[in-house]
């Protein structure tokens, strides 16, 4: 059966950054923790999903997606210096055990919001925060299989819907670090767009 609107799916793949670029691995979803979605339901990445339509269990995949149809460029709006006091304790500390480049953290937007936001630089008074998607600017590079592929039954959109409201709402199973650090799942690639 071909994919489909409607499909449950399981796929295993390998993201690369770079246009065919086999050596800069991103994240991985593996055979025994697959990222499962339905085809349709906004939960993977438009693009993705039309490379993976009219594929069957078993196929194999390897394409490219431009930022464009991805996670778009750098918006240099995004990157923001924030006073270094905000990561601060009552008494005054820095919070140097969160707060270090690279690191992806949590933060609460004025509207409560919970956006995920990337640490660039720390200097004496201030804090480089980039809160574009960790893979905004990339093209990414999957190659993977389809390992399941059939019409979703209503067990597998009530364990879509429950992994969507979950602790990873992707539910890419994926190895990037992100997934068990932040609970925000840093695993765009699978499509999830979670950040």
């Amino acid at each position: 059966m071909s994919i489909t609107k409607g499909y449950y799916i399981e796929c295993a793949y390998t993201l690369y950054n770079g246009e065919n670029n086999l050596e800069e691995k991103l994240e991985m979803a593996t055979p025994e923790a697959p990222f499962k979605f339905i085809m349709g339901i906004d939960m993977a990445l438009p693009a993705f999903e039309e490379k993976l339509e009219g594929l069957s269990k078993g196929d194999k995949f390897d394409f490219n997606l431009e930022p464009a149809n991805a996670f778009g460029d750098i918006d240099e709006q995004k990157i923001l210096r924030l006073k270094k006091e905000i990561f601060t304790d009552p008494n005054g500390k820095f919070d140097d055990e969160n707060i270090y480049e690279g690191n992806i953290v949590p933060m609460r937007t004025n509207d409560n919001q919970i956006i995920q936001g990337t640490v660039n630089e720390v200097g004496d008074d201030f804090v480089e925060m980039d809160f574009n998607h960790p893979y905004a600017g990339l093209t990414l590079h999957f190659v993977g299989e389809i390992l399941v592929a059939r019409e979703a039954t209503e067990q597998d959109e009530a364990t879509i819907h429950a992994m969507m409201h979950g602790s990873c709402g992707c539910g890419c199973g994926s190895e990037h670090d992100d997934c068990s650090s932040d609970g925000g799942c840093g695993c765009g690639g699978c499509g999830c767009g979670c950040h």
